[in-house]
């Protein structure tokens, strides 16, 4: 059994925390840096190529912001003579505030608008014994991004907005049961207060200063380090890939590309993809993703002694997001990045924010639930061994 070393992860965060936003020199450096890693540990790459809408990144959510300042001011114009015209605008308005970050196909873009990234992905090695009853995708994004407002602000203002645009579709909706019961005016302020609020995420353009250590040279570290140190327990076999996601920062691009390519391969058995974001740092590990893997995942923390917490966030995206929303499991592990998160997507996510435990941390829970998602799916149907029914040693046994 080859131990997962710290030192090593920590220094290939070193070596990744520098500015590699999608279609720059930093990105394609922070390629080769993990196609070298890779290799080293005896998992070549295969590279995948796909274009990137550039307008997407430099414009961020400028269209979305400007339909929902106009859906606000038409649901406010209709408020006095059609109360449920005006719900249905405010509604939309919600929606609009959150369409960036909703899971979908990215917006088509003419070609001379778009960069190109790629997702590195090793491949697992079929056992000569036969194929794996169950396979592992250990996921990890390599871009970086930087913004005028970090990460924390972003958030703050879309639960503003969001929050903002419901409490006027109230309004909306008991000025249709009781006529003139509240009135326009606290509408008004309640639109302006939302306005401020969108007009500031429309101006939040992104850039290229951030050395985003936390988010998610971390994550990549992690990955690379359990590319080389993690094996599967003995008598449970599995097949394991790992990918290293391009283009996270513009919409999930590479999540996305790497589904509609291989759905197929990650429906054909049991798997559970993990995927590593923002993990260096706090006391805590946040999960987010799919119900069951989410679950699975708290009950092998529980046996390692692991504090954890469940993220739900409006606002921001994870990689585990697009094959979530195909109905495949898949889990986020996440370092504490509510109390760093007005340090992200700023040139102060550097590598003094790193704490060497909450690699640890990481490292150890997604070891342990990729063994643990072998053990419920291998051959032997009992499910019953000496490390108990997940697999798991707990911490100190």
């Amino acid at each position: 059994m080859i131990a997962f070393d710290t030192d090593r992860a920590a220094r290939l965060l070193h070596r990744l925390a520098f500015p590699r936003a999608v279609g720059s020199r930093g990105e394609a450096l922070a390629a080769r840096l993990v196609g070298r890693a890779m290799a080293r540990a005896g998992r070549p790459v295969v590279r995948e190529r796909f274009p990137v809408g550039t307008a997407a990144r430099r414009f961020g959510v400028l269209p979305a912001s400007i339909g929902a300042m106009a859906l606000v001011g038409m649901g406010l114009a209709a408020l006095p003579g059609w109360p449920e015209i005006a719900t249905a605008c405010f509604l939309a308005a919600g929606y609009a505030v959150n369409a960036p970050w909703i899971v979908a196909r990215s917006p088509a873009e003419p070609r001379r608008s778009r960069v190109w990234s790629e997702n590195l992905v090793s491949w697992p090695v079929e056992d000569a014994g036969g194929p794996s009853p169950s396979r592992v995708v250990f996921l990890a994004h390599y871009d970086s991004k930087s913004q005028r407002l970090p990460t924390g602000a972003r958030v703050a203002l879309v639960v503003l907005a969001t929050s903002g645009c419901l409490v006027l579709a109230l309004i909306g909706a008991v000025e249709a049961a009781v006529p003139g019961l509240i009135g326009v005016v606290p509408a008004a302020g309640g639109a302006a207060l939302v306005g401020v609020a969108v007009a500031a995420l429309m101006f939040n353009t992104s850039g290229n200063r951030s050395p985003g250590a936390i988010d998610n040279a971390s994550g990549l570290a992690v990955m690379l380090e359990l590319a080389r140190s993690w094996r599967p327990r003995d008598g449970v076999p599995v097949e394991v890939a790992f990918v290293a996601t391009g283009a996270e920062e513009v919409g999930l691009d590479g999540a996305r590309a790497f589904l509609r390519r291989h759905e197929w391969w990650l429906r054909e058995r049991p798997t559970l993809l993990i995927n590593l974001e923002s993990v260096g740092a706090g006391a805590r590990v946040w999960l987010a993703g799919s119900n069951q893997a989410v679950a699975m995942a708290g009950r092998v923390a529980d046996l390692l002694g692991m504090p954890t917490g469940r993220l739900r966030v409006l606002g921001a995206g994870m990689d585990h997001e697009p094959f979530a929303a195909a109905g495949l499991d898949a889990v986020s592990l996440l370092g504490d990045v509510v109390a760093n998160s007005f340090a992200f997507h700023t040139p102060n996510d550097g590598v003094r924010l790193i704490d060497r435990d909450a690699l640890v941390r990481a490292g150890s829970l997604a070891s342990h639930l990729a063994r643990a998602w072998a053990g419920r799916h291998r051959l032997d149907p009992s499910g019953a061994d000496e490390a108990g029914p997940l697999g798991v040693t707990p911490i100190g046994a």
